[in-house]
C-alpha cells in the first residue's frame, strides 16, 4: 500500500579462498570469510538503513605482491569493522 513503512534485514557472508602471490606458488594469502549486515526501513518515497561490514572485526590480508629483485613481500590488510548509514529518496 502506498506510504506504508516496511522493515528489512539482510546479511551476507563473503568468502575468499587461498590466493597465491608469487609465480612459484610458494607464498599465499590465507582464506578468510567476512560477515556483513544491514537493517532499515523503506517506503515508496525513501529508504533508510544502517549497515556493518566485517561485523566480527576479522583481521585479514586482502592482497599481496612480491618484489622479486629484493625478495620482499608487501601485504595489504583488509578493512576492519566498518559501520554506517544510508538515506536515499525516490523522486
Amino acid at each position: 500500500m502506498k506510504g506504508d513503512v516496511e522493515a528489512f534485514v539482510g546479511a551476507d557472508e563473503v568468502y575468499r579462498g587461498k590466493m597465491y602471490v608469487d609465480q612459484t606458488n610458494t607464498a599465499s594469502i590465507a582464506p578468510y570469510a567476512l560477515t556483513n549486515v544491514r537493517l532499515g526501513l523503506q517506503t515508496d518515497k525513501w529508504k533508510a538503513f544502517f549497515w556493518a561490514r566485517n561485523v566480527f572485526d576479522h583481521l585479514y590480508a586482502e592482497s599481496s605482491f612480491v618484489v622479486t629483485s629484493i625478495y620482499q613481500y608487501n601485504v595489504s590488510l583488509g578493512d576492519r569493522r566498518t559501520i554506517g548509514g544510508t538515506l536515499s529518496f525516490n523522486y
